[in-house]
C-alpha cells in the first residue's frame, strides 16, 4: 500500500465547557459544583468492544498489552493514545500526549483493524454528569468557577479519501475548573467523579457543540 492509501489521523486533546451554571469563589472558599452535558460522540468501552471482535488478529503477547494498560488509563485519554499509537507503529502505548499530527496508519493488517474499529464505531449520545469541589486562589478578586470535561477531538482521513470528524471520551472522563474563559489561574479542582451514560438517539435531543478547548 503506497502512502497515499494510507489512514490519516490528527488529534487534539482539550476540554468542553459542561454547565454554564458556576459559582464565584475567593482564596481559600471552597464550593462543590454539580455538572451535566450530553455529547455526540466514541466511549472507550464501546471502541474496546470493537476492538475485542478483532482478538484473534493479534499475538497473544499483543492482546495481553492492550487488556492490562487499557485497563490502567483511569480517566486520561490514555486509551485513545494507545489505539492510534497501535495503528501508527503497531504498539499499544498510553504515554502518548494525546497529539498526533497527521501521523499515518500503517498499511500492515494493525492499521486497517485500528481504521475500521473506529469507521465501524458509531457516535452515540452520551450523558457526562458528577460534582467537582472547586477552591478560589485568587486574593484579590473572585472567579467565577465552572466545570470543564476533558475529550478527544478527532479528524481521520481514510485510504477512500472520506475525512470523518468525531469526539473521543474516556470511561470516566477527567473534569476541572476554569472561569468562562478557560483560565485556570484563579481556581484549583479538587477529584472529580465524572460518570457516563449512554442515551437513546432522539432528534430532538440537545447535544452539546462546544468547542474544545486548550485550558492553561
Amino acid at each position: 500500500m503506497s502512502t497515499q492509501d494510507e489512514t490519516t489521523i490528527t488529534t487534539n486533546s482539550g476540554f468542553v465547557r459542561s454547565t454554564d451554571i458556576g459559582t464565584d469563589v475567593t482564596a481559600g472558599v471552597k464550593e462543590t459544583l454539580s455538572y451535566k452535558i450530553v455529547i455526540k460522540a466514541k466511549s472507550q468501552s464501546q471502541v474496546m468492544d470493537h476492538l475485542s471482535s478483532y482478538k484473534e488478529d493479534f499475538s497473544a503477547e499483543q492482546w495481553k498489552d492492550i487488556q492490562s494498560k487499557s485497563a490502567g488509563v483511569g480517566g486520561s485519554l490514555g486509551f485513545f493514545d494507545g489505539l492510534f499509537n497501535l495503528g501508527i507503529n503497531g504498539h499499544f502505548d498510553t504515554s502518548s500526549s494525546s497529539e498526533h499530527n497527521k501521523s499515518q496508519f500503517t498499511d500492515d493488517k494493525t492499521g486497517k483493524i485500528v481504521t475500521d474499529v473506529l469507521k465501524d464505531t458509531d457516535d452515540q449520545n452520551i450523558e457526562l454528569s458528577g460534582t467537582l469541589e472547586v477552591e478560589g486562589t485568587n486574593v484579590v478578586k473572585p472567579t467565577h468557577a465552572q466545570v470543564y470535561t476533558q475529550i478527544m477531538q478527532v479528524q481521520m482521513t481514510t485510504s477512500d479519501k472520506k475525512t470523518v470528524t468525531f469526539k473521543a471520551i474516556s470511561d470516566s472522563p477527567k473534569a476541572i475548573a476554569a472561569d468562562d474563559k478557560g483560565d485556570t489561574s484563579g481556581v484549583k479542582s479538587g477529584p472529580s467523579d465524572t460518570k457516563i451514560k449512554i442515551l437513546p438517539n432522539s432528534p430532538s435531543l440537545h447535544l452539546d457543540t462546544s468547542k474544545v478547548i486548550k485550558l492553561f
